[in-house]
């Protein structure tokens, strides 16, 4: 095992602090709160989905409108149906928005109005994330672009989306309020932060071996496992934990064997 990025000194012993070679697929393994669609040509990336394409999506987040206008009889008459559809370079619109353009589109219906589809979109509702790929001598994920560490693009560019339903944040936080999307989107932002220390390889674990300890563990995610802002990483701070336990032990048996040569 070579793998030793740093290590540390704590009363008497050393930590060692290793990459994780074989670290879990926090979208396998782990219980989130979000689903992670994408699509890529040659990165299986994200959790399984049945959306073939950005926009099977888009049609399946969308709520479904219909134009209407009422005849001389007052009875409605169906101009229009349509969904939101966007493309890569767009945000997901809402349905404000999305009427606003459609009435631009159709400005000699001024006097229609629209109605919603009773059967609209089932992901109707959720909250959503973009999720942006840079590609360059590894991968990298996140929820905004990297235009700022690729002004020419090449290297990145939008892989998919984050999604929670809107049944599921009641699910989770009891209503579907504003402070609750706010931690749901909170949530959805650290579990993307986790999936992306994943792809990155920071992921880590400690090795403790010498006279008195022979102990492991492994499967810490980014800062849990290694920081450089002085901040002392909650793995080393469950190794210390290790090693105190190791020396506490190791006095009682000490003082078990004292007692019993004093007899």
């Amino acid at each position: 095992m070579n793998n030793v990025v740093k290590t540390t000194e704590y009363r008497g012993h050393t930590i060692e602090t290793h990459r994780d070679d074989n670290p879990e697929n926090p979208r396998d393994g782990f219980s989130n709160l979000g689903v992670m669609v994408c699509w890529h040509r040659r990165y299986k990336l994200g959790d399984k989905h049945g959306f073939k394409t950005p926009g099977d999506f888009q049609r399946w987040l969308e709520p479904k409108w219909v134009m209407a206008k009422d005849d001389d009889n007052g009875d409605p008459q169906y101009l229009f149906v349509g969904d939101v559809r966007t493309d890569w370079a767009s945000h997901l619109v809402n349905a404000t928005e999305f009427l606003a353009l459609e009435r631009v589109k159709f400005p000699l219906l001024d006097n229609a109005h629209w109605e919603r589809v009773d059967d609209t979109g089932d992901g109707d509702g959720s909250e959503v994330m973009m999720l942006w790929l840079y590609d360059h001598s590894g991968i990298t994920m996140s929820t905004g672009s990297f235009d700022h560490i690729d002004s020419d693009r090449w290297d990145s560019g939008p892989v998919g989306y984050y999604y929670v339903t809107r049944e599921k944040i009641i699910e989770e936080y009891g209503d579907d309020s504003k402070e609750s999307r706010e931690k749901a989107r909170k949530c959805m932002q650290q579990e993307v932060e986790l999936y992306d220390n994943y792809l990155t390889g920071e992921v880590y674990g400690y090795v403790i071996e010498d006279y008195m300890i022979n102990e492991s563990c492994w499967g810490y995610y980014g800062d849990d496992g290694l920081r450089f802002d002085g901040v002392e990483a909650y793995m080393i701070t469950d190794a210390k934990g290790v090693i105190d336990s190791a020396i506490k032990h190791e006095a009682e048996q000490r003082a078990k064997i004292h007692e019993m040569m004093a007899l």
